[in-house]
């Protein structure tokens, strides 16, 4: 089993209305309708996707400690992840993953011939690591924790691999998503234990910066507008706070 593996976070905005404007135009992201296509089994409380679900999530393989991070297909060329699991040592990632523990992933019926099975996972090695150029390992901010790997070969989409969607429109950019609902998905910490096998989901709160400040300032922390706190509010405070960089 690998030493360890960081929960990967992957922020779904229900209930937005906004009006899509004011759109970046870039042909080196897929169009709406190619990307954050997945089936969605929409009851959460730290449970078990089907192998369909997320399907844009990635594990990133150590050369020395297995898979130590998570990270999202944005494309058909690159990974977006945290710059703090970005390192040389980072060679590979997997896609198209479900239960580590097995070679095949298969779900319903258990009569042989009559399950449903995913495709084989996917490895592709990395050709090149960019972080961003405001992180600092040694700054316990975190600002700029965001990195993209770019990998060695194009990615062909399947139903098990798909890009994720990004908020390419400004009026998404600059929202307020205080309220609203977000998804934390993958690999990572579970009540339990360390790591899970099988990928997981939860649906969590979007909390204030405000509350969210209270918190970190007693560890010394700043938060920045530019960051987003996920987690559950309980008579003033804030567990389960996670910071995610934008």
């Amino acid at each position: 089993m690998f030493r360890r593996i960081f929960l990967s976070l992957y922020i779904l905005l229900y209930s937005c209305s906004v009006t899509l404007s004011n759109e970046i135009k870039t042909n080196l992201l897929p169009a709406r309708r190619k990307c954050g296509q997945h089936e969605e089994d929409r009851i959460f409380g730290g449970t078990k996707t089907t192998i369909e679900e997320f399907p844009w999530l990635v594990l990133l393989k150590s050369a020395n400690n297995g898979f130590t991070c998570g990270g999202s297909l944005i494309n058909n060329r690159y990974v977006l992840t945290a710059a703090h699991c970005v390192s040389e040592d980072i060679v590979s990632v997997r896609l198209g993953e479900y239960n580590l523990e097995k070679d095949e992933d298969c779900e319903g019926d258990d009569t042989p011939g009559l399950e449903y099975c995913a495709d084989p996972v996917v490895n592709v090695e990395v050709e090149e690591r960019i972080v961003h150029e405001g992180f600092d390992s040694r700054d316990r901010n975190a600002y700029g924790d965001i990195a993209l790997l770019r990998l060695k070969k194009e990615v062909n989409y399947t139903k098990f691999i798909q890009p994720i969607c990004l908020p390419h429109f400004s009026e998404l950019r600059t929202k307020n998503f205080e309220g609203k609902k977000a998804v934390v998905a993958g690999w990572g910490r579970t009540e339990k234990k360390w790591e899970s096998e099988v990928k997981l989901k939860v649906e969590l709160p979007i909390q204030s910066n405000e509350d969210c400040s209270e918190i970190y300032q007693q560890r010394e922390i700043n938060i920045k507008n530019s960051q987003i706190c996920v987690g559950e509010k309980r008579e003033r405070i804030l567990v389960k706070v996670t910071v995610v960089v934008l």
